[in-house]
Parts: C-alpha cells; structure tokens; sequence
C-alpha cells in the first residue's frame, strides 16, 4: 500500500501527517451506499492524485493559486503544493 505525507497548519502550528491507503473493501455497496461513493472529482496535484467521493461535495481548483478547494456540509479543505502554481501535475 501506498502512503501520502502532508504538512497541515491547524491554531497556528503545522503538524505533518502520513496518511496510508486500505485495501479496498470486496463486497458491493448497496445502493444509498452507492450514491455516497459516488466519484465527485479525479485529478492530480503536482506528484499526488487526488480522489473525492460523496455526497454533497463541490470541488474546484484556482488555476491562479494552483489550489485545489473541497467544500462539503461542514468541511472546507485547501490543498496547494508550495512553490506551485498550477493543479495539475
């Protein structure tokens, strides 16, 4: 399995946090399951793939910052590689 590093800043510090993929699962989801899996958004972001399922989500990138937006019922992330200026890879 692979593994993603990120460097978050959360009350003014920054913490690093290595994140590592599950096996996915075999059974088949069921339909309202389905809907929540759903693949909202597929893109890459310098060296990192970025996938996003669910309901409801809305994500945008800003070809200016090059900074990839998911905004949800109560979350909102920003994901942006420094020194970068554009989302894709």
């Amino acid at each position: 399995m692979g593994s993603l590093q990120w460097t978050v800043e959360r009350g003014g510090q920054s913490q690093t946090v290595r994140m590592v993929a599950e096996a996915k699962p075999d059974a088949k989801p069921s339909k309202k399951s389905a809907e929540a899996l759903k693949l909202r958004y597929n893109g890459t972001l310098g060296p990192a793939q970025v996938e996003v399922r669910g309901a409801p989500v809305n994500v945008t990138e800003d070809e200016q910052t090059g900074e990839l937006v998911i905004r949800s019922h109560d979350l909102l992330v920003r994901v942006k590689i420094p020194g970068e200026r554009s989302p894709r890879g």
